[in-house]
């Protein structure tokens, strides 16, 4: 794609010119011509291609925009650090702190799943900065039992996104953190994931 935006705006100045050359060279019998009714379309047509360019850098600059402020949020709040050391510290390690920390820290990664199921954001946008931070804490057994476990259709949006995430780091053949205890394997998973599938249907 970089080396074809190079070539695309020399030929639009190509054309251009082109056309301006014509224009004040030419008596007014010959701009009313096909050959010039051509070359204003073609002029609008690598116009077009130009506005459309620019709109998907836009996009990019938006989107990336939006993932730096996104764990710039993510790392302000120093619960995550927090549960995420407390889980790793021990297998034992649970208590009333970590608990409201691992509610809070599945809040902040609920909007993820709307907005990748809206299109908003693709999942390999969040991919490289948010994986591990999401797997780490949604497939640990203590967050399963205690939170997620105990009313999973409240958690219907994390349970769906670690299913569409998943997928994508399957598809890619990359390995999916804490994978032995996956969320996927628990019973009431399969049962939201399949009446999510029944809605869209």
């Amino acid at each position: 794609m970089k080396q074809i935006v190079p070539f695309f705006v020399f030929l639009l100045i190509l054309v251009m010119l082109g056309f301006l050359f014509f224009w004040f060279n030419f008596d007014n019998s010959l701009k009313n011509t096909v050959f010039f009714g051509a070359l204003e379309a073609v002029g609008a047509l690598f116009g077009l291609f130009g506005l459309i360019y620019q709109e998907k850098e836009n996009k990019k600059i938006e989107s990336a925009s939006f993932i730096v402020e996104l764990n710039q949020n993510y790392l302000n709040d120093i619960s995550h650090q927090k549960l995420i050391a407390a889980l790793e510290e021990s297998p034992e390690n649970w208590s009333p702190e970590i608990r409201d920390s691992a509610i809070q820290h599945l809040d902040f990664f609920e909007p993820f799943c709307i907005l990748v199921e809206n299109r908003i954001i693709d999942i390999k946008l969040i991919d490289d900065l948010f994986s591990y931070r999401f797997f780490r804490v949604v497939n640990d057994p203590r967050v399963q039992e205690n939170i997620i476990g105990k009313t999973p259709d409240s958690y219907r949006n994390i349970i769906v996104l670690h299913d569409i995430w998943k997928k994508h780091k399957t598809k890619k053949a990359e390995k999916i953190p804490f994978s032995e205890t996956d969320l996927s394997q628990q019973a009431w998973y399969q049962k939201t994931i399949r009446k999510e599938k029944k809605v869209t249907e």
